[in-house]
């Protein structure tokens, strides 16, 4: 049942709810281990250069996640197993291959075979690359909360009042142009949690203009102004009609659960909250925010990658407490290499969980084909008004 249920899956062309995908430049001369540098691999251990190298890497890595779907992705992408004895082929393949600008691309509407991709440019927000067939730009917008004076920066090194063209001394000023910036996009995005936490409660905008105008009193209301600031952007969201991607779990580990998010998102009934990663390890805290807000949106990005189990265990016990239309799936990656290593992984989650549920009678085979469908496709297309 599993394998139809794959089978089924890869009919479809999904629609991918996240990604960090490398412009055309930054692919330019790619290899092997420059794949694997791009990858989260790259977290877990040094990139091997030489089949030597290669041989001590699996060693240690063979069992973790990231590293096996990443083998996966381009064992099926270059047509030999990814040992130390075909690390130098390999790596020949590859340079060979990427000669050709347009094989990035190719791999990831041909071989991935997606619809749409919700494109997250951190290092140039709401950016898609100059392929808009494909990538739908994300407006990722941790430097309106993060920053309230020309020059300060946020983790991914972005200053708002330059990336508005000017500062500004009207507070309400301020706020009405960052909502005229988000008005042609499908989402935004806050990954705050690599920058403070998602401890979000103080929504007083008193105090928020306060530090935006005062110097002084912003040592006093910058935790205020932080607050206020994500809870403005979001209401904004909600009276465009577009949804809100939150980054949650792994991260800085501050404050990064999903439970931390109950005030914004009881605060906004009316806006639509796509969380990402399942909140792992705190999946426990999304399965409640999922069964209490029906504003919530379940999202599977990157978690079959970080722990398959745990993912095969989460989507089962999401939809058995959210139902069929609050998942989706995106890659959460920066190559086409991994990010068909991260699909792979998403079939493998969401096949094992529904084939596990038609085999003790909770669903019927076609429901299971039903919600594959809802999960890799479907749900991203209503939500993203794709």
């Amino acid at each position: 049942m599993k394998q139809q249920i794959i089978e089924h899956l890869k009919t479809l062309r999904p629609v991918n709810s996240h990604s960090h995908h490398l412009s055309a430049a930054e692919y330019a001369g790619m290899t092997l281990p420059g794949i694997l540098n791009h990858s989260y691999c790259q977290w877990m251990d040094t990139t091997p250069t030489t089949a030597a190298q290669a041989k001590a890497y699996l060693a240690r890595n063979g069992c973790n996640n990231y590293v096996r779907w990443l083998q996966a992705a381009i064992e099926e992408l270059y047509g030999l197993p990814f040992t130390a004895e075909n690390f130098d082929e390999l790596s020949r393949r590859v340079a060979h291959a990427h000669r050709d600008p347009a094989w990035q691309i190719c791999i990831l509407e041909e071989r991935c075979g997606y619809e749409r991709i919700m494109l997250d440019r951190y290092s140039q927000p709401g950016d898609d690359l100059g392929l808009r067939r494909l990538f739908e730009p994300v407006l990722r917008c941790n430097m309106f909360a993060v920053c309230v004076r020309p020059g300060e920066k946020d983790h991914n090194g972005n200053d708002p009042f330059a990336f508005l063209g000017r500062a500004f001394d009207d507070f309400d000023e301020y706020l009405q142009t960052i909502r005229e910036y988000m008005t042609p996009f499908k989402a935004i995005k806050f990954a705050v949690a690599y920058d403070w936490d998602n401890d979000l409660r103080r929504f007083n905008k008193a105090n928020a203009q306060q530090a935006f105008r005062d110097g002084l009193a912003l040592q006093r209301h910058r935790k205020d102004y932080y607050d206020y600031m994500i809870f403005r952007l979001c209401e904004f969201a909600g009276e465009l009609g577009i949804p809100v991607q939150i980054h949650t779990g792994l991260g800085n580990l501050n404050k990064s659960a999903p439970i931390y998010l109950r005030e914004l998102i009881a605060a906004l009934p009316g806006v639509k909250f796509d969380i990402f990663h399942g909140g792992f390890p705190w999946t426990d805290d999304m399965l409640a925010l999922l069964h209490k807000y029906n504003n919530v949106w379940a999202d599977l990005c990157w978690l079959p990658l970080v722990n398959l189990s745990m993912a095969r265990r989460f989507v089962r016990e999401a939809l058995e407490v959210c139902g069929a239309h609050r998942m989706l799936w995106g890659c959460d990656t920066w190559t086409s290499e991994e990010s068909y290593g991260a699909l792979l992984a998403g079939q493998d989650a969401i096949a094992t969980a529904l084939s596990a549920m038609c085999e003790d009678g909770s669903i019927t085979k076609d429901y299971a084909m039903y919600l594959a469908g809802r999960i890799w496709r479907e749900n991203g297309m209503e939500l993203y008004g794709l």
